[in-house]
């Protein structure tokens, strides 16, 4: 189960700072959140995509002139 940890603890020997998020088992995160040294951690949405922006298309005329294509 993955918690934040409020309070500097240790979990099963291993040191955690505050503002860590540490995945810890079931019976050992309801203890700690007992306690108040943790909380559920909050969910972590996926980052967006990244897109890349097209220039606009240019169009050549019989006549040879440009023209931007929308």
């Amino acid at each position: 189960m993955l918690i934040q940890i409020l309070k500097d603890t240790s979990i099963r020997g291993v040191a955690v700072k505050a503002g860590q998020i540490f995945d810890a088992e079931e019976s050992d995160a309801r203890v700690l959140q007992n306690m108040g040294k943790a909380q559920p951690a909050p969910a972590v949405e996926p980052a967006p995509a990244a897109t890349v922006k097209r220039k606009p298309r240019t169009k050549v005329t019989r006549n040879g002139d440009l023209s931007a294509d929308t």
